[in-house]
């Protein structure tokens, strides 16, 4: 059975949302009338301009028909992306299980990652799965997020700010992940129709 990081975390904020429907997050990890929101677009758009764009020249520019204006200096280094894909392997109550993931800079011991957000709320992150299982996954120590400010719903697309900050591996970390990871195949086995087949004997 194969899990991306993306779903365990789907999962994880499920658990925690009050507001999110049972039915939404089955909807949302079986992929059902999945259509991209224009929050999305804006993000894959932003990802795609931080891979080609030459820093300290981001004024105003398009990608992948989303336009976008930098409000703010934009005389920052950053680190050059270079997406890194990575796996660890788990035997849950005997059943072979891979989590599955890739990051945008990998430097040592030290992962970074960049989100376009309407909300860069650091405490927003604290409790995701997403840093935790990528410094498992890839050995590291430390996770370094980028939020960029954005306003999704205006055109051109407006970038206010660059929040940055870090999180750290813990004692009990790879622990919690383990007990996410396991709770995402029993989740599975009981919700998730298009996963049962690969949790048919577990």
């Amino acid at each position: 059975m194969r899990i991306s990081v993306t779903d365990l975390d789907q999962l994880a904020y499920y658990r925690q949302s009050e507001d999110m429907e049972l039915q939404e997050i089955i909807d949302r990890l079986e992929r059902k009338d999945f259509v991209k929101s224009r929050a999305m677009q804006v993000g894959t758009a932003w990802h795609s301009v931080l891979e080609t764009a030459i820093y300290g020249d981001l004024i105003s520019i398009e990608r992948d028909g989303v336009r976008f204006a930098v409000k703010f200096d934009t005389a920052l280094e950053l680190p050059e992306l270079a997406e890194v894909k990575g796996e660890k392997s788990y035997v849950i109550d005997g059943m072979d299980v891979v989590l599955s993931g890739r990051v945008d800079c990998l430097t040592g011991l030290l992962i970074q990652d960049h989100k376009a957000t309407g909300r860069p709320d650091p405490e927003r992150y604290f409790e995701s799965m997403q840093w935790r299982a990528y410094l498992t996954i890839f050995g590291a120590d430390v996770f370094e997020y980028f939020l960029w400010h954005v306003d999704a719903d205006k055109d051109p697309v407006p970038v206010l700010d660059l929040h940055r900050f870090k999180l750290y591996r813990y004692p009990d970390m790879e622990s919690d992940l383990h007990y996410a990871v396991s709770d995402f195949v029993s989740f599975a086995r009981h919700y998730l129709p298009s996963w049962k087949k690969d949790t048919a004997a577990w």
